[in-house]
């Protein structure tokens, strides 16, 4: 059986001018940052609630 040909892209084939890399704005940088640091937070908060609700329906402090 003859592998299929042409179906997928060769990747390797472009040349590293093709596709320019993508660069950012200092406010677009500082607004991912703080996207970054509000989503940490954001995780650490909702870690402290499922400790907490897990004690609580477990029946008492742990």
């Amino acid at each position: 059986m003859e592998p299929e040909t042409g179906r997928l892209r060769d990747v390797t084939a472009a040349s590293p001018g093709d596709a320019p890399f993508e660069s950012f704005t200092d406010e677009e940088i500082d607004a991912l940052e703080t996207l970054a640091e509000f989503e940490a937070e954001h995780r650490r908060i909702l870690a402290m609630q499922t400790l907490f609700y897990k004690r609580r329906k477990a029946g008492g402090a742990a």
